[in-house]
């Protein structure tokens, strides 16, 4: 009788002590032969897109991962991984995460953490994954009525920005016929070959075929909020307004002061889109920022 009771802690111990190193074990086999890994689909997105990356669990050891839990920290609005999945032992888990891009703006994908658990609850190990990537969900783009910018006609309210310059500029807007003292190097000679007389090309003066875009961001002035606010409606006219004018060959420009001055020079080419629609994403209202202050 003595000897039985003096058995039963000696049991005790080594079968905690077997459950601690087990559960130790356990854990850090997890740890070290679980990898994680996020990779988007898409590359750049809308308003209105949906936003879709693949996560894969990958388990190299012959311990299964009975949960491992995510923790994601990304600032897109109302998307998370957060979720509990389960890897068995030498497999790889996937699953797809999506979410509705709903507003435009400069986010960031990650960091993010993966914690697992021993059986018995005893050992938590983390993973964290420190890598970041930029998400920048731009403006939609609305069709605006085709007479909002009549093509080739000059803009402004001064009459000396309405004078063509002496200066030769890239843009070539037409052509009309040759003129005693017209320089022979702006001859258009597929026209004069089908009119059977000469003809040069005109310019668009500089002042008509530079833009730029300048914004009232004063939060005194904006009205509603969300996706139904005057600031969204003015982010979509300005990129709707650069879309259009770098297809009518204009070069646009951008010049904005939120918490920042934000300014992207007048360029052409719809590869030049991209540029501005990146800085109109994260335009936000400033309260005192009046549009006399920006210029």
């Amino acid at each position: 009788y003595a000897l039985t009771l003096n058995a039963v802690p000696a049991v005790c111990f080594w079968c905690l002590t077997f459950a601690v190193l087990f559960s130790y074990y356990w854990v850090r086999q997890n740890a070290l032969f679980l990898s994680g890994r996020r990779e988007l689909k898409y590359a750049a997105f809308q308003v209105g897109d949906l936003l879709e990356e693949e996560v894969r669990l990958e388990n190299s050891s012959w311990v299964p991962v009975i949960w491992a839990r995510f923790t994601d920290q990304s600032s897109i609005p109302g998307y998370t991984i957060r979720s509990v999945r389960t890897v068995s032992g030498q497999e790889t888990s996937q699953f797809t995460s999506t979410t509705l891009c709903e507003q435009r703006g400069v986010y960031s994908l990650g960091p993010w953490t993966i914690q697992m658990a021993d059986p018995l609850g005893l050992f938590l190990a983390s993973q964290t994954y420190t890598d970041v990537k930029e998400i920048v969900v731009y403006p939609p783009l609305a069709v605006l009525p085709g007479h909002l910018l009549a093509h080739h006609q000059t803009r402004g309210d001064l009459r000396r920005m309405r004078q063509a310059l002496e200066a030769e500029t890239i843009n070539a807007s037409t052509v009309r016929a040759y003129q005693p003292g017209d320089p022979l190097k702006r001859v258009h000679w597929p026209s004069s070959a089908r009119r059977q007389q000469l003809y040069i090309k005109t310019f668009e003066p500089e002042t008509s075929s530079r833009v730029w875009l300048i914004p009232d961001l004063d939060a005194t002035t904006q009205i509603g909020s969300g996706k139904d606010s005057t600031l969204e409606a003015a982010a979509i006219l300005l990129a709707s307004l650069a879309n259009q004018m770098l297809r009518d060959r204009l070069a646009v420009g951008l010049f904005a002061r939120d918490e920042q001055p934000r300014v992207v020079l007048p360029e052409r080419g719809q590869a030049h889109l991209w540029t501005l629609l990146r800085a109109i994403a994260p335009l936000k209202a400033v309260k005192g920022q009046t549009l006399r202050k920006t210029i």
